[in-house]
């Protein structure tokens, strides 16, 4: 194992929150992708927070905890991160990551392992959009909502509009819906914060995550 070369970064953080921000996220990395660079994370260390984004062709999703960190850094580290975190005891971990050849040590109590890392440059930027609408809602509504009709949701290629849940709010009421064609999940649900008329289709798999969220 080399030695930790001058100009190395250092990162401190608790190894069970670590830990469960990367196997939140790890439900969106797909299997097989279309671009190599979603079977990493993306760190992103700014302002003593580490950001953590996980992506694939429909999107993607970021988490963040608290970290110790020298100073900002962004780098794609490899999903495999996951297989040398499970089976450790929590405690606090201090990650080494060299910004010339991305190496990444992640020492711990008794021990160390490491991966290579990849310029984050690749990584699916996130998209400007216009906000045009605004859906009010709490995550125990979203959550409750989702789950009732999730399973209602198609799983066909060949409609991909079918593969999705729909939400949609009217004033004074908020209605999640998806349907394979054959059955339909419907679910409706008192809002009085909904003022506005305005509906948004998100993916099967993305609503799953948010719902593991």
């Amino acid at each position: 194992m080399p030695s930790i070369k001058s100009g190395t970064m250092t990162i401190s953080v608790s190894k069970n929150m670590l830990l469960a921000k990367l196997q939140q996220l790890s439900r969106i990395i797909p299997s097989k992708p279309t671009t190599p660079i979603v079977c990493n994370y993306l760190f992103d260390i700014k302002d003593g927070r580490l950001f953590i984004t996980a992506a694939n062709d429909e999107g993607r999703i970021t988490a963040s905890l608290e970290c110790m960190a020298e100073e900002d850094l962004s780098i794609c580290v490899p999903a495999s991160i996951l297989d040398g975190l499970k089976t450790l005891p929590e405690q606090p971990l201090d990650i080494y990551i060299n910004p010339d050849n991305k190496s990444i040590l992640i020492k711990y109590h008794g021990g160390k392992f490491e991966v290579v890392g990849y310029d984050s440059k690749p990584f699916p930027q996130k998209k400007k959009t216009e906000v045009l609408d605004e859906i009010r809602t709490t995550a125990e509504e979203f959550n409750n909502g989702i789950s009732k009709v999730i399973n209602f949701a198609a799983a066909d290629e060949l409609r991909p509009v079918m593969n999705s849940v729909s939400i949609e709010t009217v004033p004074g009421e908020i209605i999640f819906v998806s349907s394979n064609g054959h059955g339909l999940g419907l679910f409706k649900r008192e809002n009085k914060r909904c003022t506005e008329t305005c509906s948004v289709i998100i993916s099967r798999q993305i609503a799953s995550v948010l719902k593991g969220l």
